[in-house]
């Protein structure tokens, strides 16, 4: 179960990191993890031509520092 799975970086998170991959554990990384993370995933996203909008990525990135190890 993640945490604040109703919030809108929640949902997000559980929606767009699930495209490609399982969902990794909030807690399982610290945010400058997550930030270097949320980089590289970008990327990929990229390279697969799935759109991102940086909205979207700020409010994950949101989500992951408030629930990070």
């Amino acid at each position: 179960m993640i945490p604040e799975p109703e919030s809108l970086g929640g949902r997000l998170y559980q929606e767009r990191c699930t495209q490609c991959h399982g969902l990794p554990g909030v807690t399982r990384h610290t945010p400058e993890q997550w930030d270097f993370l949320l980089v590289m995933m970008d990327g990929f996203m990229k390279q697969k031509n799935i759109k991102f909008p940086n909205q979207e990525k700020e409010l994950i990135r949101d989500y992951l520092h408030r629930n990070a190890n």
